[in-house]
């Protein structure tokens, strides 16, 4: 009988079972933030697209060495009502509603300053209870843009246009 994982140290079949753990999530009391969005990925999640946008955090320095990023996911669709999360918040960003038909994206979330609040994550995707050291933060709303800054749309780079 073979057996698919060898407990030998030396056999380079091990590598392949092995991995690196990805940054861990930060947890902040919750309340409100001032955090700049600095980058946003689209991609498949639970059956669907789904719009991860990174917050950095100012001002959080609890733990300097610490990774201060959090984050706020939003549900893509085709065509989005005026009910939605990306509509809103959308709206809010531009200070108006998209015209019909126009492209609404969440790369235009990037490079502004918010003022954000934040909740903590107690349950996983099975809503069992997280442990106490496996909570995290993530964003739960923006409530207003602090700085509004023309994004350069030929540069690669996030940077206000001078």
């Amino acid at each position: 009988m073979k057996l698919a994982y060898s407990a030998n140290p030396k056999e380079k079949n091990n590598e392949k079972f092995t991995g690196k753990a990805s940054q861990p999530r930060i947890l902040v009391p919750d309340g409100k933030y001032t955090a700049m969005a600095i980058k946003c990925k689209v991609f498949k999640m639970f059956g669907g697209l789904k719009a991860l946008i990174e917050f950095k955090l100012e001002g959080y320095d609890e733990n300097p060495s610490e990774y201060n990023s959090i984050y706020l996911v939003i549900q893509m669709h085709k065509v989005y009502g005026y009910r939605s999360k990306m509509y809103r918040l959308w709206s809010l960003i531009h200070q108006r509603i998209p015209q019909k038909g126009e492209k609404i994206s969440p790369h235009d979330f990037v490079g502004h300053i918010y003022e954000i609040t934040t909740r903590t994550v107690t349950n996983d995707e099975r809503q069992k209870d997280h442990l106490s050291f496996m909570r995290y933060s993530v964003v739960d709303s923006i409530l207003s843009v602090l700085v509004w800054n023309h994004i350069n749309k030929n540069t690669p780079n996030v940077k206000p246009v001078t």
